[in-house]
């Protein structure tokens, strides 16, 4: 249920995205943030991807789950309504998270990127 919101919209970022990649590579007044757009459409796709992919991994813990695990019925029951909440709000918080720090990855590794390309060097305001 929670993924008929989150992939929609997901899917319009990614739409989103692509057309700004799109526009950085062909207009020349954007053309300085295109290392930035490329990384960051690739690593908050790839972020979104890793991140859901371990919240569906909670749809399988009531089958590895012992039904008739000897224990408190009440502790049992907790548990139950832990792993009902995780997976309805599991997908959104992961969602976020995965798409934010894979949007944060691509922007570091842009950096990195242009920073090597410079050789490392500071700008020192035109001054040797």
């Amino acid at each position: 249920m929670p993924y008929f919101f989150i992939l929609p919209a997901f899917g319009i970022a990614v739409l989103l995205l692509g057309g700004f990649t799109i526009a950085c590579r062909v207009a020349p007044s954007l053309e300085p943030m295109f290392p930035f757009a490329w990384r960051i459409l690739l690593w908050s796709t790839v972020g979104f991807v890793v991140a859901n992919a371990v919240v569906l991994l909670l749809f399988l813990v009531p089958a590895f789950a012992p039904e008739c695990a000897q224990g408190d019925p009440g502790a049992r029951e907790a548990s139950r309504i832990g792993l009902a909440a995780g997976l309805l709000l599991g997908p959104f918080i992961a969602s976020a998270l995965g798409f934010m720090a894979g949007s944060t990855f691509g922007v570091f590794l842009a950096l990195r990127s242009l920073r090597s390309a410079s050789g490392g060097r500071r700008d020192n305001g035109g001054r040797r």
